[in-house]
């Protein structure tokens, strides 16, 4: 009698070891493909934020009705930063715009809407 040794499941010479390393091999080579897929989106489309500089706002709430004391500006910046939904006093001076203490996402543009309070946006 001849003996036959125990390859194992995988590398030996039947069809369902022969199965089964391919497979191994070709999950192997997804899980790279997706990985290297997903670094690569991590990378390329991280979302900016609009940021506005906030040590020229003096942290008094305006509006029509209130306005700012004698050389502060009134301005709405709740279009661009969620955490300023009311419009507040800037100690910006009288010709400098607001679009000078806001960053805008890349591809988009500062633009003030004509109203009072001036409203500030990222567009």
């Amino acid at each position: 009698k001849t003996r036959r040794r125990y390859v194992g499941v995988i590398g030996g010479r039947n069809p369902l070891s022969s199965l089964l390393m391919q497979l191994y091999v070709s999950m192997k080579v997804h899980f790279a493909v997706f990985a290297a897929l997903v670094f690569l989106m991590g990378c390329t489309s991280q979302i900016e934020k609009p940021f506005v500089h906030k040590s020229f706002l003096t942290g008094q709430n305006c509006d029509a009705l209130s306005g700012c004391p004698e050389g502060l500006q009134c301005i709405s910046f709740g279009m661009v930063d969620d955490t300023l939904p009311i419009p507040m006093c800037t100690g910006l001076a009288e010709d400098t715009g607001p679009c000078s203490i806001v960053k805008c996402p890349s591809g988009k543009q500062c633009a003030v809407l004509e109203s009072y309070p001036p409203q500030v946006r990222c567009s």
